[in-house]
């Protein structure tokens, strides 16, 4: 097995720190990734670290060979093919709302 050759932009640390402070689940797991690759990792181990396929491993390697990591944390999982949320945005307001008040007691 070879090393992964690529031309970092950010540090081993940075790439930590942004991981560690990521909220959004898919932009972290993919921060993670890169962060253990930036370690000297191996692709099939960071695939099994973070509980993903080598080949989701190697699109972000791309991406990031593409537009850096801008362009890793750029593109969304299900984005094209979703379907438009069918709540209206009152509906959505006033659903928050009524979970900021405590109306909802259990999620089934």
């Amino acid at each position: 097995m070879r090393r992964l050759k690529l031309d970092w932009k950010e540090s081993e640390e940075e790439l930590k720190t942004l991981y560690l402070k990521e909220k959004d689940a898919q932009n972290r797991m993919r921060l993670q990734g890169l962060w253990l690759l930036r370690q000297g990792r191996y692709i099939r181990d960071v695939a099994a670290a973070i509980g993903c396929h080598p080949r989701t491993v190697q699109d972000w390697i791309a991406w990031y060979r593409q537009g850096g990591l801008a362009e890793v944390l750029r593109h969304r999982h299900g984005g094209h093919n979703s379907q438009r949320c069918r709540l209206s945005r009152e509906k959505i307001a006033e659903l928050k709302q009524k979970a900021a008040e405590g109306q909802f007691r259990r999620v089934q």
